[in-house]
């Protein structure tokens, strides 16, 4: 009997928005909710003979990299090892033997993408109506507007959408085990030389919880998608939901 595919919303930032519209955002990684139990994840504090060890092979690094005139470690760890330039994002061997809850989205389900949007005519008049033509803040602020009514991406409902994505691929994975590979399907620019320095940058400004940033290597979902039909006008008794339900937490990457 073949699956039901499902259709939930997803907020991202307008960056990424643009991202996905040109093509370079494929893939999305959400924090895993609830994390899995302590237990499971790398040691907090680490021994002082692993931190020696650590600091004596950071200088010898650093001593090949000054003599290649290098400065980022993983530039000389991609160009030793190409494969990770081109494989894709692989479920983690730790995640079958972990406690994860179900994924959120399994391949044929689509994601309809909430962001930072508005009336058109609000711009030009704070007092016009609610409706008529939408705008959306990643494509900048409208000619002549003489106001900047945006309203939350929280808060876009299903008929203002313009995005929708197929989703190809939903696996739980361990943030730290990104290559340059997935940090360029997650929108970084080509023109950016250290793909996953942008996009712990990225990661660090969006996620400021404690235990969830990119140091912190927590459990995420890797979702993989391609562009979906143009969007289509929800039911009205539709349930508008501000995440994607339970196991994963309204993010904008």
């Amino acid at each position: 009997m073949k699956s039901v595919s499902r259709e939930r919303s997803m907020l991202f930032v307008g960056p990424l928005v643009l991202a996905i519209r040109a093509g370079r955002k494929t893939e999305t990684r959400r924090l895993i909710v609830p994390q899995p139990p302590v237990s499971n994840r790398m040691p907090e504090r680490v021994p002082k003979q692993s931190q020696d060890l650590a600091r004596h092979l950071k200088d010898a690094l650093q001593t090949v990299l000054n003599e290649r005139g290098q400065t980022d470690p993983r530039l000389l760890l991609t160009a030793a090892q190409p494969s990770l330039q081109s494989t894709p994002a692989e479920p983690s061997r730790e995640s079958s033997m972990l406690p994860l809850p179900a994924p959120p989205f399994a391949h044929g389900d689509q994601i309809w993408v909430r962001e930072t949007w508005g009336y058109a005519e609000q711009f030009l008049d704070r007092g016009a109506a609610a409706s008529g033509p939408i705008v959306y803040a990643a494509d900048g602020v409208p000619t002549g507007a003489r106001h900047r009514p945006w309203k939350p991406s929280l808060h876009m409902p299903r008929r203002a959408c313009r995005l929708v994505l197929n989703v190809k691929e939903c696996i739980p994975q361990r943030l730290q085990q990104m290559t340059v590979a997935d940090a360029r399907a997650e929108g970084c620019p080509s023109d950016v030389r250290d793909p996953i320095g942008w996009f712990i940058q990225l990661w660090n400004a969006l996620r400021r919880e404690r235990g969830l940033m990119w140091n912190d290597d927590p459990w995420v979902w890797v979702i993989r998608f391609s562009p979906g039909p143009s969007p289509i006008e929800a039911p009205s008794s539709e349930k508008l939901i501000a995440g994607v339900g339970s196991g994963l937490p309204d993010s904008p990457l």
